[in-house]
């Protein structure tokens, strides 16, 4: 694993979950922001920025994480390694996981150390740009 800080970008509705995944981030050393919602991680990711893994839930109040990529993709935004975070039924989140180009999907809920571990995946997993995998 790699072992380093990371800079992320946590892309999640839920009052209550976003916040906690920035604490576990940071916590794990880390730098962690977060976006809630489509709009304002649209912003995001159009600027220039140093992100380097893109925490994306699916289901953004009326909006979808796949329909924010795509947008993004439409403009050609520079975009990070992403990690799919869902509670959407498995199958689905495995789809839209490929779909999106992601390195690594995880099935909501899950531990911190998942997401941790999510983190290191997408990174090394960009570098050897094969199928999203779960961790």
């Amino acid at each position: 694993m790699i072992k380093r800080s990371v800079v992320v970008l946590m892309v999640e509705d839920d009052a209550s979950l976003g916040p906690a995944t920035i604490d576990v981030l940071v916590a794990g050393g880390h730098v962690a922001t977060l976006a809630s919602s489509f709009v304002e991680a649209f912003r995001m990711l159009l600027s220039p920025h140093r992100v380097e893994v893109l925490i994306l839930d699916l289901q953004l109040g009326t909006h979808r994480g796949d329909e924010l990529i795509e947008t993004l993709r439409s403009v050609d935004a520079k975009l990070p390694p992403i990690v799919v975070l869902s509670a959407r039924p498995l199958p689905e989140l495995v789809q839209a996981a490929k779909t999106v180009g992601a390195e690594v999907y995880l099935h909501k809920p899950c531990s911190a150390q998942r997401i941790l571990e999510a983190v290191e995946l997408a990174v090394a997993q960009s570098d050897a740009n094969r199928e999203p995998i779960s961790a």
